[in-house]
């Protein structure tokens, strides 16, 4: 009878004890389904290897590209001036894009991604131009060559200073983007590097010797699929794009003097004065002159005398430095310091107008005053000027007409959450605006938060544009847009910002917050596998027990 009721307890005592483990493991799995959940609903989180990055077809459209998992969906949601939203989900693959037509001019277009229809782009949202009507300006930059950790470095320098000092309409890129053409981590990592900046700037591409196959060009960049030399217009701008890296090693029909690529730029050129462009302008690999100042059989040949012929206005290619001659009307440009390792030769004295191997870009601005090309280190500093038609105006004057981001930083460091990125519009008066610099140091040092502002002019065609969208006359000017807040005259700005900037979410670095959520993710992971091993130890204790008697009661 005892050993009856022995048996009934140590039944109910295991009943007990797997109750117990069923509910342990139950708990164990909503602990592992938490894990899941932070790691898959992350949209950083693996499912897009780069973008979205932004290409240009004709003037008015534009196509919005990422590269991600073919078994994904994604789609991109664009607000249209009249305030309402168009969605467009992307085509293709390797990369996939969308594009949106029949663009007005001069106007932003916030835009958010979705992959699996969860938004990708933290806000503030990027967004896009499709073209300007008046002024315009591109950065050109070259051998960025992706790949090697010491070039990153210098290209990384080199992005954050455009993202700092300028907002250009486009990026023109004269080739060596990596260091091996067919490497899809190279790659990665040139769009990681560049992210921000071709969130919002569109890119044209130019084919160099490292980039080869070229193969690989035309599927990332879809300007590059009908032909691997192309042009585009931006007002009276117009921009011719070779394929030419390295003449000696390339097909006769790529650069003879009868081949389709010189026969299409002939005709091109010719086209593009019969239309009315003030300024032509070509882009290529091959440098015209070397550091020797030697040119190639095809640059003397061929490619000189068209564009003299022409008159093209300048000619920028890329190699590990930066010089500038001029030569019967034409400018040339060397300017291929975007990050790769820097020329150690000295050319012969007296060959070009300037010359210096340093990393740097160059900024090409046109407008009411001329065009005019101006070579920047990765530090900022402006070092070279060429003024294309000896017209131009006041520095101050043309400042006032560009749209730049200044940050305005408190004495003690912040931290990077503290950070608050809003745009500022004012008149154009260089007095105004360093009344404005004053204040926003002011507020800075109050609220402890560094400004980061994107200041536009009225007297632009895109800050006009954007007043009236927002509702605000010339004569509330200056205005503050924090988020959903329009604050406009002297007397609401100096009041009324500090409350704005405080209820303003902060700006996170993206890389940031995609590294946060994936500590998040692998700590809940840990904890998860620490209580797993845990719940185990203590079953099989459990079991030991039970089957030694110990610990029951007889």
């Amino acid at each position: 009878m005892k050993t009856d009721s022995t048996q009934i307890g140590n039944a109910m005592k295991n009943k007990a004890l797997h109750g117990r483990k069923r509910r342990l493991i139950g708990w164990k799995g909503v602990v592992l389904s938490v894990c899941l959940w932070v790691f898959w609903t992350s949209p950083a989180w693996a499912k897009l290897h780069f973008g979205p990055y932004l290409q240009s077809v004709e003037r008015d459209s534009v196509l919005v590209c990422a590269h991600f998992d073919d078994t994904d969906k994604a789609r991109v949601s664009v607000l249209l001036e009249d305030g309402t939203k168009k969605s467009v989900p992307l085509e293709g693959h390797e990369p996939a894009c969308a594009r949106f037509a029949e663009l007005t001019p001069d106007i932003e277009y916030p835009y958010q991604f979705f992959i699996n229809e969860k938004p990708v782009l933290d806000e503030p949202l990027p967004a896009f131009v499709a073209g300007t009507d008046s002024n315009h300006t591109f950065v050109i930059m070259g051998d960025t060559r992706s790949g090697d950790d010491s070039f990153d470095v210098s290209h990384r320098q080199i992005v954050r200073t455009i993202r700092s000092f300028s907002l250009p309409d486009a990026l023109i890129h004269t080739g060596d983007f990596i260091e091996e053409g067919e490497r899809f981590d190279l790659w990665q990592n040139f769009f990681r590097i560049e992210e921000d900046l071709l969130r919002t700037t569109v890119l044209f591409p130019s084919i160099g010797r490292s980039d080869q196959p070229a193969e690989w060009m035309a599927k990332l960049f879809p300007v590059l699929k009908k032909s691997p030399w192309y042009s585009f217009d931006r007002g009276q701008v117009h921009i011719s794009v070779l394929k030419i890296w390295q003449d000696y090693s390339q097909p006769e029909e790529e650069v003879g003097g009868s081949g389709p690529q010189l026969s299409w730029l002939r005709q091109d050129l010719e086209n593009a004065r019969k239309n009315g462009a003030e300024y032509l302008f070509v882009v290529l690999h091959q440098p015209i002159f070397d550091v020797d100042g030697e040119n190639s059989e095809v640059a003397k040949k061929h490619l000189m005398p068209l564009f003299e012929r022409q008159g093209v206005t300048a000619v920028f290619s890329g190699a590990h430095f930066f010089s500038h001659i001029e030569r019967n009307g034409v400018h040339y440009f060397t300017n291929g310091g975007g990050g790769a390792v820097l020329e150690k030769r000295l050319p012969p004295e007296g060959i070009f107008r300037f010359y210096s191997a340093i990393h740097h870009y160059l900024l090409l601005e046109i407008g009411y005053f001329g065009a005019r090309a101006k070579a920047i280190d990765n530090q900022g500093n402006e070092f070279y000027l060429v003024d294309f038609d000896k017209k131009t105006k006041t520095a101050a004057k043309i400042a006032s007409d560009a749209s730049t981001v200044h940050d305005f930083a408190p004495k003690s460091s912040p931290a990077k959450e503290d950070i608050v990125s809003f745009s500022v519009y004012f008149s154009g008066e260089e007095s105004e605006k360093d009344k404005l610099f004053s204040l926003l140091r002011e507020i800075a040092a109050r609220t402890g938060k560094t400004l980061r502002v994107t200041f536009r002019s009225a007297v632009s065609a895109s800050g006009r544009a954007s007043l009236v969208a927002l509702g605000i006359k010339e004569t509330q000017l200056p205005a503050a847009v924090v988020r959903d807040h329009v604050l406009s005259g002297w007397t609401v700005l100096r009041s009324g910002l500090p409350d704005a900037l405080e209820a303003a979410p902060a700006t996170a670095d993206e890389r940031d917050a995609d590294t946060l959520r994936m500590l998040l993710a692998l700590g809940v992971t840990v904890a998860g596998l620490i209580l797993f091993a845990s719940v185990l130890i203590v079953l099989r204790k459990k079991r030991r027990q039970t089957a030694t008697g110990v610990g029951i009661d007889k």
